[in-house]
């Protein structure tokens, strides 16, 4: 009797949804930034963001790779598939509990400004259709009068335990399985 009352509260908990909070600051005149991560609204990870490394990468000024990094990013390939292959399982049970995004944007180009702006809008609003959140809690505004990056991002996404459960097995199932080359075939 005890080993069906304590399967019966196993099967609860792992059945209830969790709460992650995922919050990001970003501003370009402090020169800082920071990501904060948090379970059912208790935040247990924060990483600061380098702001002249991101406005680079959006920029697309980017240094040349050198051979080292080449072959660590060569490791990592493995397991950055493998993660993947985990979100992509989780993209399709993740219910959006709220989000909000405030940015403005410039670049030295205000071609480009109109462009990243134009692209960041349309992506956004187009994640938060396909996720199923529908107010549109999107503001993502241009700075044509200089270089700005000043973002915030906040956002609570539910999943449940079985979920990442079940995207894990199914990601390990899935490396797996390989495709068969062409000597295999014939």
């Amino acid at each position: 009797m005890i080993g069906l009352v304590i399967a019966v509260i196993i099967l609860h908990a792992i059945s209830l949804p969790v709460a992650v909070c995922v919050a990001a600051e970003v501003s370009a005149d402090a020169g800082s930034g920071e990501l904060t991560f948090g379970i059912c609204y208790v935040p247990i990870a924060r990483k600061s963001i380098d702001t002249e490394r991101l406005k680079a990468a959006i920029s697309g000024d980017t240094e040349e790779k050198t051979a080292e990094e080449d072959r660590r990013n060569k490791k990592k390939n493995g397991v950055n598939k493998f993660l993947l292959r985990i979100v992509k399982k989780l993209f399709t049970v993740l219910r959006v509990r709220a989000l909000d995004i405030n940015a403005r944007i410039g670049l030295s180009d205000a071609a480009v400004t109109a462009v990243t702006v134009g692209g960041l809008r349309v992506a956004l609003f187009d994640l938060c259709r396909v996720l199923g959140y529908r107010r549109d809690t999107v503001d993502i505004t241009a700075d044509y009068d200089g270089e700005r990056l000043d973002a915030n991002f906040v956002g609570i996404i539910s999943l449940c335990i079985a979920d990442i459960i079940y995207a894990v097995i199914a990601a390990m199932i899935g490396g797996l399985r390989r495709p068969a080359t062409a000597k295999q075939r014939g």
